[in-house]
């Protein structure tokens, strides 16, 4: 349970610092990101970690009429689980960034990855990475991601039936 791991100060700063590890590892000897782009709801706590550790601006995609400023808003749909939902970015807080780093804690079907994608595409800037804590492979969301190369996930793992 992830909320269980951002109780547990020890455990946390393990998995803080393996994120770093990793991210430092995956961008040696390429261009880093600028900024970094949280997914709804938990990609907001390991991406504003990760952006205050970077020293880049967060900026959120969120659930549909979520975000308080109505202007400058894409929009995009994704299938879930259980359903069709949407997201939003603001286009004006990704103003003077080129290089985004999109962060979730999971992806498991790929589709909420896939609509941060889709978002970020109709800016006009570039992904870096696509970083996740965890990857559900046997389900292969990341083959659903038009850009499945820049996936970085700390764990992968297979659900046991």
């Amino acid at each position: 349970d992830f909320f269980s791991i951002m109780a547990n100060v020890e455990i946390r700063e393990l998995l803080y610092q393996a994120c770093i590890d990793l991210l430092d590892k995956s961008f040696e000897g390429k261009p880093k990101f600028d900024g970094i782009v949280g997914l709804e709801s938990r990609g907001f706590i390991i991406g504003t970690f990760l952006s205050q550790h970077y020293r880049v601006p967060f900026i959120p995609i969120r659930k549909k009429g979520k975000l308080i400023a109505r202007e400058q808003l894409y929009e995009a749909s994704f299938v879930k689980e259980y359903g069709k939902d949407e997201c939003e970015i603001q286009a004006n807080h990704l103003e003077g960034l080129d290089n985004l780093l999109l962060v979730d804690d999971f992806l498991a079907t790929g589709g909420t990855m896939r609509a941060a994608e889709i978002l970020v595409g109709k800016t006009g800037k570039n992904i870096a990475g696509m970083f996740v804590v965890l990857e559900l492979l046997d389900l292969a969301g990341v083959e659903k991601l038009e850009q499945k190369e820049k996936v970085i996930s700390l764990i992968g793992f297979n659900e046991e039936h």
